[in-house]
Order: structure tokens, then sequence, then C-alpha cells
């Protein structure tokens, strides 16, 4: 559901997810400038309305770099991912081989899609979804994103376990991380 709130003399729309596993508000400002505030069920529209106003400098010189969606550019996106979807189908399948024979996981699917937010998830089923612009990445972050992604299917979290288990492999993830997410602002 959209909401408005006036920051800076400015009308702003945002979107709010409410997480069962979220332990804090989190603003997200999209390329395009929408809006997203992922914050805990128990916290108020009151509360989130009144975060946003801590945060108004913050959101509104964001919103000034950001651009409506080119309607075109999403029409380029599609035609993108139907071109490279089978080559990236083809190169996670060879890396997730590769590195499953130190981890041996389980796994049910795997899927490539054209998401605009995540390069990877793991699902509590087993599956594993990757994005199609893997196929730009360097190898090093490659490895990195199938790494990632692997070890959820052995921890489902983010623990010193889970970090334990990336770093069987990947021992500078940390560094890997990073430019991935950097990456992320380029390619998602």
């Amino acid at each position: 559901m959209k909401h408005q709130i006036e920051l800076k003399e400015q009308n702003v729309e945002f979107t709010v997810k409410k997480n069962r596993h979220a332990r804090q508000i989190r603003v997200m400002v999209f390329p395009n400038g929408r809006i997203t505030v992922s914050a805990p069920r128990f916290v108020s529209l009151k509360y989130i309305k009144k975060f946003l106003v801590g945060k108004a400098g913050w959101i509104t010189d964001t919103l000034k770099n950001c651009r409506p969606d080119d309607p075109r550019k999403k029409l380029g996106a599609r035609e993108e991912y139907l071109k490279n979807k089978k080559i990236a189908e083809q190169i996670t399948r060879a890396k997730i081989a590769q590195f499953n024979e130190i981890y041996n996981f389980h796994f049910n699917k795997i899927y490539i899609r054209n998401q605009s937010t995540r390069w990877g998830s793991c699902s509590r089923n087993g599956n594993l979804s990757f994005n199609f612009r893997l196929v730009f990445l360097p190898e090093p972050l490659l490895d990195y994103l199938i790494v990632h992604e692997l070890c959820h299917l052995g921890e489902m979290n983010h623990s010193h376990r889970f970090w334990a288990l990336v770093a069987r492999t990947v021992s500078d993830f940390k560094k890997r991380k990073t430019a991935l997410r950097l990456m992320g602002r380029e390619l998602l």
C-alpha cells in the first residue's frame, strides 16, 4: 500500500513492507525514485513517518539523483534477459558443480531470473535463484555469489557459522561482498 509524507517541502510517496524477521526500520531509495520502507510488524505507520522525517535530508538528496523508469529501458532489459538467460544458467550450473564438490549440499532447482534488486537467493525448499546479470560479473565476484547462495543450503542465515562456510572457499569474502554490492549499483 502506498503512503505519502511531506519531506522538506516535497511530497514523497513510499511503500511499507512489514517483515516478521526485521529488527529495525530500513529505507531503500531505488534508482527510479521508488521508496520502500521495510519494518518489523509491530511498528506503526505513525512511527515510520516520524522515522522518515528524521531521514528527510538523506532521502531528498538521494531522490535528486533518481530518474523515473524509461519504458524503453524495461523492454531492453527483457530482451537482454532472454538473450543471456541460457548462458547464465550454464555458468551457474558449472560453478555450483565446482563448489559443491567441496560443500556437498543438496539442492532442488536452479532458477535464473530477471530481478532488479538482488543477485541471488536460496529458499527453505533448497531452490537457488540467480540474477541473469551474473554473466557480466568478473569471475571472483561470480564465485563469491555462487558460494554465498550455496552456503545458505547449510545455514539459512548470516551467522558466524554461515560466514565460516563461505570462508572455506572464498577467504576474502568481505572484499568481494563489497565489490558485488558496488557492481549491483551499476548492473541492477
